[in-house]
């Protein structure tokens, strides 16, 4: 054999036989695994964990549609409770077709409602599907849980199954009131007393945002007044 050809040797055999002998032991798997090459995988991932810009968040609670504020935790049962939902592609590939499945539950864990939103185009990677003002009517005062669960159906091959899960808990109320008069407490003991006059030509507000201003309030120009609360659960007059 010309030498400038000969194979290489190392520890008594070729390399060209060495590679001839692992190929006999381990026959066509062998052939296999040194052709195999690395591969990407490719596969959406939905998610509720990421919203466009001017949203509260991916799951927003609301009484008012056409909003993307959140009124969470506390929602009145004077008004209708909305729903607004964000679900992000954050895989790799285009999701096709999915079923988003809403679910309310009750303090005791028990089926309030439950409603399907379906998405029938596809959602391309790092795009964001959007379902908004989903009606879920009334409800009476109480706790409540929201059960959000993306691609219900299992129709969409993700990277990440574990992540299609999102859950709120909020309360409900009843409208209150406060009523009463405004009088000139000389005493200061918090009672009417004989002699305290009424009080005539002053306003008192209900100051909503706490910062002893009148700009932006609700006011009352009577020396008697009563006025309807739908969430607070503090006020300041």
């Amino acid at each position: 054999m010309d030498e400038s050809v000969r194979p290489f040797r190392r520890g008594g055999l070729s390399w060209w036989n060495r590679r001839k002998r692992f190929l006999r032991q381990y026959g066509d798997s062998a052939s296999t695994l040194m052709a195999l090459e690395p591969r990407i995988l490719l596969a959406a991932d939905l998610q509720i964990s990421h919203f466009p810009v001017g949203w509260d968040g991916p799951l927003l609670l609301s009484n008012a549609t056409g909003t993307t504020t959140d009124d969470f935790p506390l929602l009145s049962s004077a008004a209708h409770v909305y729903v607004d939902l964000s679900v992000r592609n954050d895989g790799n590939a285009s999701a096709g077709a999915f079923a988003a499945r809403v679910r309310l539950l009750d303090a005791n864990s028990a089926m309030v409602s439950e409603q399907t939103l379906n998405r029938a185009t596809p959602v391309s990677a790092g795009a964001v599907a959007l379902f908004t003002d989903v009606d879920f009517g009334m409800l009476a005062a109480g706790i409540y849980t929201l059960e959000v669960t993306v691609d219900v159906n299992g129709t969409v091959a993700e990277n990440d199954e574990t992540d299609n899960v999102a859950t709120r808990t909020f309360a409900v109320i009843a409208p209150a009131t406060i009523s009463g008069i405004k009088w000139n407490d000389a005493n200061g003991d918090g009672i009417k007393d004989a002699g305290e006059s009424v009080l005539v030509g002053k306003t008192i507000y209900l100051d909503l945002d706490e910062d002893a201003s009148s700009v932006t309030c609700q006011t009352f120009i009577h020396h008697r007044f009563r006025t309807g609360l739908t969430w607070a659960t503090s006020i300041a007059i």
